[in-house]
């Protein structure tokens, strides 16, 4: 199934922003982190180290267009796209009180618009594309052994209409229809316990 990528005067579009010093302004700046692969033993986010952070349109392409794409990424490996300020970790006081929507594709879909899907993604965020948009906090590509993710982290989990509103257009900028996602709150994770999950 192809996946139709947003052109970048989409996204200039979608922001109604004017130009500042012949630039576009996201409402927010974000922050992409790279969580790198090792063999040694260390502490849960020790590798996660901050990349690159932007405000405007422009420096987002500058960014995207001289990273390594997401679907070249190593195994164990990440991208995290937050907005400024919040870390990507269930602990921060911005992502502790919310939950994650999640896409789980098969490794032989590495090649088959996985790419496009995670730069829709990143574009829905920060051209505010989503219902309740303050409530999305970031998004985070994964790079596991056998299945790549592809997840909408939330600030909150307690308003269920706005949570399942934002799943709805998640799963429509993933372009999926039968493939389900599934919504994790981030304590019931931390907790082991998965009794209250969502799915469309």
């Amino acid at each position: 199934m192809s996946v139709k990528v947003l052109e970048p005067h989409q996204l200039t579009m979608t922001l109604n922003a004017e130009p500042i010093d012949g630039q576009h302004k996201l409402n927010t700046s974000w922050t992409l982190w790279y969580d790198q692969p090792s063999n040694e033993s260390i502490p849960y986010g020790s590798n996660t180290k901050e990349v690159y952070c932007f405000g405007t349109v422009e420096n987002f392409w500058r960014m995207y267009n001289n990273i390594i794409k997401a679907s070249d990424l190593v195994c164990m490996s990440s991208y995290y796209l937050f907005r400024k300020g919040i870390e990507p970790k269930w602990e921060d006081a911005q992502n502790k009180n919310g939950g994650r929507w999640i896409h789980y594709c098969s490794k032989t879909m590495k090649n088959e618009g996985i790419e496009e899907k995670w730069l829709n993604t990143i574009l829905a965020c920060i051209g505010e594309d989503f219902p309740s948009s303050e409530l999305v906090k970031g998004c985070v590509f994964n790079c596991k052994k056998n299945q790549i993710r592809i997840s909408l982290w939330l600030g909150e989990h307690d308003d269920s209409k706005a949570v399942k509103l934002i799943g709805s257009k998640f799963k429509s900028i993933l372009d999926l229809d039968q493939e389900k996602i599934v919504f994790h709150i981030h304590q019931d994770s931390v907790d082991g316990r998965f009794f209250n999950v969502i799915s469309l």
